[in-house]
């Protein structure tokens, strides 16, 4: 289920919910299940924005990561706990990848108020 507020919104989530969305069913593969479907021989670089569930995500794509490697540039926006555990979670799948923060931002919404990168960016 991915949560929103109506057609034309770009704000669905399968994570954020509030009182102001209502549930759409649809449906979701992994990362891992498409680069298999595809047989892709390579994926050099996950640009990933997914509104809340890049955790989830990352877990989709465990296969691809250790197999490839890729660049990345990671969301930490969303949930608060993003910009330490997700690099937690990269690091389950790919030891030794470089990890840079990107620009920061003050983020005030209902998950955090505070200051920290908004996306975090993995690999050389």
């Amino acid at each position: 289920e991915l949560w929103g507020q109506g057609a034309g919104s770009s704000g669905y989530s399968v994570v954020l919910k509030d009182p102001h969305t209502h549930a759409i069913r649809v449906a979701l593969t992994s990362i891992d299940k498409l680069v298999s479907e595809l047989k892709l021989d390579g994926v050099d670089f996950i640009k990933m924005d997914v509104e809340g569930a890049e955790r989830q995500a990352l877990s989709g794509a465990a296969e691809t990561l250790r197999r490839f490697r890729p660049r990345m540039a990671i969301s930490v926006e969303h949930m608060a706990a993003d910009v330490d555990e997700i690099p937690k979670v990269v690091a389950r799948y790919v030891q030794g990848l470089p990890v840079h923060c990107g620009p920061c931002i003050w983020l005030k919404n209902p998950n955090m108020d505070r200051f920290q990168p908004e996306t975090l960016f993995f690999g050389e």
